[in-house]
């Protein structure tokens, strides 16, 4: 029996697989993000697929925001969601975490609307109300906050959320009952927990008693 010859793998392959062990390089630093850059730049003006071209975009983005271009990195990241609407959510997460590890909340912010243009979906909407709060937007978070939960009324973080931008604006009673739902959607949830304290000893610190949830 002959041997079976060696699937042949295309330039465009080959250059993004190698872009990707350069940005994993970079991270312990023996790589480079501008060779890393290239490559994908080079991905682009070939023939890819278009599986390739929405993840060498997507690359590109995260790689400009890491070298704070942070203009570029949503243009490339605009490009991507136009070839690949489908996966607003895959593609938003790499971004977005990026400028919130920055503090960069209006950029994450854009990332998030941009995303939510071209599909709703709960996490976006609570990625969007948490970089909003961050950003001092209350009542602007608490909207996309409400939605994240009308989405997904079963997901405990959501809920916790919406109550902890509610304890942000000193609703005392109702950020204490979406504490206590979220806890009882997950009983091991110790953010929603420790929430629920801070929002009763700041309920008695201003007079005000949240009472007991029914």
């Amino acid at each position: 029996m002959g041997k079976r010859k060696k699937e042949r793998v295309s330039e465009e392959t080959f250059l993004l697989e190698s872009a990707i062990g350069e940005i994993y390089a970079a991270g312990a630093a023996f790589g480079s993000v501008e060779v890393a850059e290239s490559k994908l730049r080079s991905v682009l003006v070939l023939k890819p697929t278009l599986k390739e071209r929405i993840e060498a975009l997507n690359l590109l983005a995260q790689v400009c925001a890491q070298t704070v271009r942070h203009q570029e990195a949503l243009e490339h990241f605009a490009a991507a969601l136009a070839v690949g609407p489908g996966i607003a959510v895959p593609l938003t997460e790499g971004l977005a975490g990026m400028f919130e590890k920055q503090e960069e909340w209006e950029k994450a912010v854009e990332v998030y609307t941009r995303a939510l243009a071209c599909c709703e979906d709960a996490s976006l909407h609570n990625g969007l109300g948490y970089c909003l709060a961050q950003a001092g937007r209350l009542r602007e978070a608490e909207y996309h906050e409400r939605r994240a939960t009308e989405l997904d009324p079963n997901a405990a973080v959501y809920v916790n959320d919406l109550g902890y931008v509610l304890l942000g604006q000193g609703e005392f009673q109702q950020a204490r009952i979406l504490f206590e739902r979220a806890l009882g959607l997950d009983p091991s949830y110790e953010l929603a927990r420790e929430n629920l304290h801070v929002c009763s000893k700041r309920a008695s610190q201003s007079g005000h008693s949240p009472g007991k949830a029914e």
